[in-house]
């Protein structure tokens, strides 16, 4: 995150060091930069049942829209999803059956900013923003390893075994993350994994330091959509929204990327289940200086173009333009092939389906004066449960058999207990 760099008095460094004494981790507090960021964190409910414990309290129902604060758990049913917007921009996308603690989140009165969490089960994907001073910190806990960044992309997956111990498992997609073993009496400072984009790393409890990195598994199947509207939105059958709104990035789906051209958007979603891919345009924010006006201004025509790829299959396109008359939202249905071997099908959807297309659901703030240029994310490996789930029964019995594949994979323990 970019921010502009102005003088500031004494007095007001002084008034955000006791605001921020009063108000702990909530509130407002200057930064460096002059910009005030909020230190709450909001939680947003993409679908299923999410709930959330206060400060060691029971388990509860969620509500959409949330404010959860340092000591919070957010747990995740089967099915079910959830995504955490944090104060300084960076977002977590919380995937089923995934129980995730927040420990510390604020803001300093240098500028610097802190997001520690824990989480001991389940998946995530993290988008964090490029931390501002030397003294922020992004920090990922897991009874196996802590994950470490200074702005990235990455996935994060905790696999309990029956034997009580715990595999974890990180995929960077962008950036570096720094996976480190927790620290014992004898190693009170242990060496950390450095894991580069396209890689990932597995650790153990059991065992003292993480995996030597080994390339990320390719996906088992792409759609990517082409947009000529730089403000538009892809929504993925499980709800999850990527591209920009109001000129913002946004990143729901676990292994997305965003390319943002001069003319649009390239979104590439990895390992999508058959379902619906929903396309919406003009997401809020006008052109910026000598760009060419989009679905902005309800006259210009936008075009769509959908393909779907599997490994040793021909690709499926479908193309639609959106005439200049108010038209927002349009989708495709995606399907595999019935025979091996055989093309995946794309189909556009009708006019009745596209009323009943997953919306987008974020949690943005305004788009800056300078909006981001391109911004790349690779795809993560295969994720068979989304794949083939088509029901809650489904969800269970795919979880467990993926979960005992990755750990027959990395040579662990195939006994998973089910949460």
């Amino acid at each position: 995150m970019t921010i502009a760099r102005t003088r500031i008095s004494v007095g007001a460094v002084l008034l955000s060091f006791v605001l921020a004494m009063v108000i702990g981790i909530s509130g407002l507090v200057a930064t460096g930069g002059g910009t005030a960021l909020g230190a709450s964190t909001t939680l947003t409910i993409l679908g299923g049942d999410v709930r959330v414990s206060r400060q060691g309290a029971p388990f509860e129902a969620a509500t959409d829209g949330a404010i959860v604060s340092p000591g919070d758990r957010i747990r995740t049913a089967v099915g079910s999803r959830a995504v955490l917007t944090y104060f300084e921009g960076s977002t977590v996308a919380i995937e089923p059956s995934s129980e995730l603690a927040i420990d510390q989140a604020h803001a300093g009165p240098d500028g610097s900013t802190v997001v520690v969490m824990t989480q001991s089960l389940g998946r995530t994907w993290h988008l964090v923003t490029k931390l501002i001073t030397g003294g922020s910190k992004y920090e990922v806990r897991t009874p196996a390893a802590t994950a470490s960044v200074r702005g990235t992309a990455f996935e994060v997956d905790v696999v309990q075994e029956t034997n009580g111990d715990t595999t974890t498992a990180i995929v960077t997609t962008e950036g570096a993350v720094a996976a480190t073993a927790p620290a014992t009496a004898a190693e009170p400072k242990p060496e950390p994994v450095v894991v580069s984009a396209g890689f990932e790393t597995t650790a153990r409890s059991s065992e003292g330091r993480p995996a030597p990195p080994t390339p990320a598994r390719q996906p088992l199947r792409t759609v990517t959509v082409e947009v000529s509207d730089q403000n538009s939105l892809v929504v993925d059958s499980f709800g999850r929204a990527n591209g920009f709104k109001n000129g913002k990035l946004v990143l729901q789906t676990p292994g997305a990327k965003v390319v943002r051209t001069d003319g649009g958007l390239i979104v590439t979603l990895p390992n999508l289940p058959d379902g619906h891919v929903a396309t919406v345009v003009g997401q809020g924010a006008a052109p910026r200086r000598g760009e060419t006006a989009g679905a902005t201004d309800g006259n210009i025509e936008v075009n769509v173009i959908t393909t779907v790829e599997e490994p040793g299959k021909a690709p499926a396109r479908v193309a639609e333009t959106l005439k200049g008359t108010g038209e927002r939202v349009t989708g495709v249905e995606v399907k595999g092939g019935t025979a091996a071997g055989s093309t995946p099908s794309l189909r556009r959807v009708s006019d009745d389906e596209k009323r009943q297309l997953k919306t987008p659901k974020t949690a943005t703030e305004p788009a800056p004066e300078d909006a981001p240029g391109p911004v790349f994310r690779p795809g993560l490996g295969p994720d068979p449960k989304v794949l083939r789930a088509k029901d809650a029964d489904q969800h269970v019995a795919l979880e467990l058999r993926e979960r005992q594949q990755r750990l027959r994979s990395r040579g662990g323990n195939t006994s998973v207990r089910e949460r």
